[in-house]
């Protein structure tokens, strides 16, 4: 997620929310692997999963693959050595 979150920064995640309610920042698992992506649901069910680092395309999840990520929490702040909190 570099620029926005870069390597060692501290995260504050909101681990009520195991579900995609609206477009956000989230901690996912997906095939045991934890990733940080932006998140926008889409009205058919998918999911589009956005890395702010440009070296990574945007990624579409289809409905009946969703189930295979599972939803950590949502990011609600960050923070980091270099930078102060955001």
């Amino acid at each position: 997620m570099l620029p926005g979150i870069q390597n060692g920064d501290l995260l504050l995640i909101d681990a009520s929310e195991q579900r995609f309610g609206a477009f956000g920042v989230y901690v996912l698992e997906v095939g045991g692997e934890r990733l940080v992506k932006r998140v926008q649901p889409k009205l058919d069910g998918s999911l589009t999963l956005i890395s702010d680092n440009l070296a990574y395309e945007a990624e579409h999840v289809p409905p009946n693959q969703t189930a295979d990520i599972k939803v950590v929490g949502r990011v609600l702040w960050v923070c980091g050595p270099t930078r102060g909190p955001r």
